[in-house]
């Protein structure tokens, strides 16, 4: 690499130091158009030899967690999860509520929901818990599935139906944590 394009590179690089060597590059082909430059990966080298760079910090990965809950027979611990939301063909906005027994992984509802809120998610576990009948603990993943406008509460407070059911909040799904388990002990 030509002298005078090192020294540019070093010397945008020293004026702003939280640009990265694709960044510098293109205000250089804006400022100096008629010069042929190097490739972002070798301005990288560069910046690297002179000791212009950190590398960063590995992120160390934690086991994953055990189970929640001991689920040691189907229909002990039911899991509700939102999907993520998407939007429709028409625009409209569409939550996706899943409700799996924790043991046999079966899926009990998988139900587009309007919104995420009491009055819609309410009757679709009502009729679950009707149909297969009330599990003994519900596990949710980061915060209960409904929200009532700013206040979130855990749906087994709702009053009706919910007797000797307890609640917990679960940590984030991961197919590594979920991949080849039953859940069942």
């Amino acid at each position: 690499m030509a002298p005078e394009l090192v020294e540019a590179c070093l010397a945008l690089r020293r004026q702003h130091p939280t640009w990265g060597p694709v960044k510098v590059k293109a205000a250089l082909e804006r400022r100096h158009s008629g010069w042929l430059w190097p490739a972002a990966s070798t301005i990288g080298e560069l910046f690297a030899r002179e000791g212009l760079t950190a590398r960063r910090k590995r992120r160390r990965r934690t086991p994953p967690g055990g189970p929640l809950f001991a689920a040691d027979a189907p229909n002990d611990v039911w899991a509700v999860d939102f999907k993520g939301w998407f939007r429709t063909g028409d625009g409209a906005r569409c939550d996706t509520l899943t409700l799996a027994d924790a043991c046999s992984r079966y899926l009990l509802r998988c139900q587009a929901v309007a919104h995420p809120d009491t009055g819609h998610v309410w009757p679709i576990l009502d009729a679950a818990f009707r149909e297969h009948g009330a599990a003994v603990a519900s596990a949710f993943r980061q915060r209960p599935p409904v929200r009532d406008g700013r206040r979130r509460r855990a749906l087994p407070a709702r009053g009706h139906g919910d007797q000797g059911r307890s609640a917990a909040r679960a940590p984030p799904a991961s197919r590594r944590r979920t991949a080849g388990s039953s859940g069942c002990t």
